[in-house]
């Protein structure tokens, strides 16, 4: 026997679909930590492009310096030569070899951008060397010189970059006009 109905068929109760207000406020605080922790520091924002390869290039020699220094067990050297306004590697055996105040072999030099000159490096408990080369220090134990290696550009803005003993890093200081 067939039972037929002649009401309305009851749909069963459909849920609304949408997402409460704790769930959205849980995503989108995950995602802000995921961008916070994520984007790298703008520090060389202010730079020009010659500016930024000038930092680039500091900041990759320095922490390479450090690195091949422990690995090879041998001190390494970044020259600065303020009058010719370049920027080179070597050995501290090359050093040595040379004399202090001789310029060691300059095998891949790095030329300091147009509108950007070497004016100085600041040693600890040292006086400013303005003129010549300097010679900044990497040690096989893994540590360096503590320097500042300051350049100033056309429209006056001094930068300053610290290398530190202890770290890979090199930190910048921009002194505008």
């Amino acid at each position: 026997m067939a039972v037929f109905f002649s009401g309305p068929v009851q749909q069963p109760f459909k849920k609304d679909l949408g997402f409460t207000l704790i769930e959205l406020v849980v995503v989108i605080s995950l995602i802000s930590l995921l961008l916070f922790f994520s984007v790298p520091r703008l520090d060389i924002s202010l730079f020009s492009d010659d500016q930024r390869k000038l930092s680039a290039w500091l900041q990759l020699t320095v922490k390479s310096l450090k690195q091949e220094a422990v690995r090879k067990q041998t001190g390494l050297v970044l020259n600065l030569d303020m009058d010719e306004n370049e920027m080179w590697t070597s050995t501290q055996e090359e050093v040595r070899a040379t004399g202090e105040n001789e310029d060691t072999p300059k095998g891949n030099v790095y030329r300091v951008p147009e509108g950007v000159h070497l004016t100085g490096v600041e040693f600890t408990d040292q006086d400013k060397i303005t003129s010549g080369i300097a010679r900044i220090n990497f040690y096989p134990k893994g540590y360096s010189d503590r320097a500042t290696i300051l350049l100033e550009d056309d429209q006056d803005r001094r930068l300053a970059y610290h290398v530190e003993p202890f770290l890979l890093r090199v930190d910048v200081d921009i002194d505008e006009p």
